[in-house]
C-alpha cells in the first residue's frame, strides 16, 4: 500500500484506508473503488494523499515541506480533540505524545 497524491489517483484504484477530511469526518471508507467523480470530490475536499491498495510498485511520494506540515497539523488536531478531556493527567499526556508521533510517522509513509 502506498500514499498517492490526489492528482495521481486513477479510476479503478482501491482505497487502502479510510479517507477523512481535515476535521476528521469520514469521506470514503477503506476498500472503495475510485471513480472520476470520487477523485474530483476528494480534490475539492482538500485531501492531499490517499492510501491505495496494490501500489507497492509505485514510486514513493516525495512530500514537500508544506504537505508534511499539513499532515502534522491534521494529526495534531485529531489527537488533541481525542485527548482534550484528560489533559490534566500526566500519563495520558505522555500517551498522547506517543500516539501523536506514531500517527504522524504512519501518515508520512
Amino acid at each position: 500500500m502506498k500514499k498517492l497524491k490526489v492528482e495521481n489517483l486513477k479510476p479503478e484504484m482501491i482505497t487502502g484506508e479510510d479517507v477523512k477530511s481535515e476535521k476528521g469526518m469520514l469521506l470514503i471508507g477503506k476498500g472503495i473503488i475510485l471513480t472520476d467523480s470520487i477523485i474530483r470530490q476528494l480534490h475539492k475536499a482538500g485531501v492531499q494523499l490517499v492510501d491505495i491498495e496494490g501500489e507497492e510498485d509505485a514510486s514513493p511520494v516525495d512530500l514537500d515541506p508544506d504537505t508534511i506540515r499539513k499532515i502534522k497539523v491534521e494529526v495534531e488536531k485529531e489527537i488533541n480533540l481525542k485527548f482534550q478531556n484528560v489533559s490534566h493527567n500526566l500519563h495520558m499526556t505522555e500517551l498522547k505524545e506517543i500516539f501523536l508521533e506514531y500517527l504522524i510517522n504512519e501518515r508520512l509513509k
